[in-house]
């Protein structure tokens, strides 16, 4: 064998060691990891369809689904959402369309309701100060204006409020490849008290009535890139409610999808409503 065949062969076997050990090292996602890169993440969009299921004690149900186009940049303290929401019951029907921007200052918002065939529109413009002025009161009597601009942030962080929150309460029961993605099995329980705060003046006994405890069990699966960042969820909630007081409750299965993308843009529709919304003003 010659000089130059033996070190084309020891370049092979080099780079084959090299290639393996690449492979070999290479991050399998964990449920910390997950909610480690969910932290990192400094803005989104998200698509999501959401079928809900409510079926009361005396076994009647009621059928609602929800389709949400939305994103949120954390940094800039900006977010957007389309929703388009749809109850049934027995053979009445009801569909509610939303449009909502806030640019970090002020909140637009425009609300198309079909009500037995006749389509009402509302458009509405207000800076964050008329905002806290107006609801802040009802939400908490120490909440300030800083405090009521994060809970804001919370409610339309999908990434990190509601899917966080799943996957916090969670067990990963497998890891598997799927592509150049890993996808993770889930499953979760948990069971709490609750009791919604009513306005101070409603009375104490009313408010008794309406503790409750909340058992939740949900399975599903997420896909994630090689940040560990979630591009894909699916999962299934199912919850039972009971009333402390009666005993009575009701019991909502949910499904839901939701497509996440890194790359943050805002819709065609919003400079839209900005102009319908100064119209209106």
């Amino acid at each position: 064998m010659t000089i130059v065949r033996k070190v084309f062969i020891m370049g092979v076997l080099v780079l084959l060691v090299v290639s393996l050990g690449c492979v070999s090292q290479e991050e399998v996602p964990t449920k910390e990891g997950i909610l480690n890169a969910i932290d990192q993440i400094d803005a989104y969009t998200y698509e999501m369809t959401e079928v809900q299921e409510l079926v009361s004690g005396d076994g009647s149900k009621r059928t609602y689904t929800l389709y949400t186009l939305g994103g949120i940049d954390r940094k800039n303290k900006v977010f957007f959402s389309f929703g388009e929401f749809n109850a049934s019951h027995d053979s009445s029907h009801e569909g509610t369309r939303s449009w909502g921007y806030f640019d970090g200052a002020r909140f637009y918002l425009k609300i198309e309701k079909n009500d037995g065939g006749v389509v009402l529109t509302n458009t509405l413009s207000y800076t964050l100060d008329e905002l806290y002025e107006e609801t802040g009161k009802y939400l908490g009597t120490n909440l300030t204006k800083e405090e009521y601009l994060e809970m804001a942030l919370e409610i339309h962080d999908i990434l990190g409020n509601k899917l966080k929150a799943i996957i916090s309460n969670s067990t990963v029961t497998s890891v598997e490849r799927d592509g150049k993605l890993y996808v993770l099995t889930i499953e979760g329980h948990i069971e709490y008290d609750e009791s919604p705060k009513v306005p101070q003046q409603a009375m104490e006994d009313y408010e008794k009535s309406l503790k409750r405890g909340v058992s939740s069990n949900v399975t599903g699966r997420i896909w994630v890139d090689d940040k560990m960042r979630p591009v894909k969820a699916e999962f299934k909630k199912k919850v039972r409610t009971t009333f402390e007081s009666s005993g009575e409750g009701y019991e909502k299965v949910s499904t839901s999808t939701i497509v996440f993308n890194y790359e943050f843009a805002l819709p065609s529709w919003v400079e839209e409503l900005k102009s319908e919304a100064a119209e209106e003003g």
